[in-house]
């Protein structure tokens, strides 16, 4: 970790968690990354303040799941769209090391644009 790049490692060894982050002084740096130890990403959901973002990786020949961005109104009711702008996207980069594999997830510009102090990542490697 330095001022402008935090990377928070997680070893799952069910294959599916999740895990909230809160900011307690100062401000986020400029770049958050979350390795998960996993073998696939089926599911993933990014949540902060009002937005839910879900996506994947298939681990079959489908095509990945799209983009979904779930809005929480003040009444309780949700919002669902499928975001064409990138700033909802989080950056998923798969990579392996000599401890297996994993996957890098960048949170999306759009967490840092709207300045929450808590964030939450939740992961499925595959759907059983």
């Amino acid at each position: 970790m330095d001022d402008t790049r935090t990377l928070i490692e997680v070893t799952s060894s069910t294959g599916i968690g999740a895990f909230t982050a809160t900011l307690i002084d100062g401000e986020w740096p400029v770049e958050i990354v979350t390795r998960l130890r996993l073998r696939g990403l089926e599911g993933l959901e990014i949540g902060y303040g009002d937005i839910t973002i879900q996506t994947g990786i298939s681990s079959t020949s489908s095509p990945d799941p799209a983009l979904m961005v779930m809005t929480t109104n003040p009444d309780g009711s949700t919002d669902r769209t499928y975001p064409s702008a990138d700033q909802y996207h989080p950056g998923i980069r798969r990579g392996s090391d000599e401890k297996g594999q994993y996957f890098d997830i960048a949170l999306p510009r759009h967490f840092f644009q709207s300045e929450q102090p808590t964030f939450s990542i939740g992961w499925i490697d595959f759907y059983r």
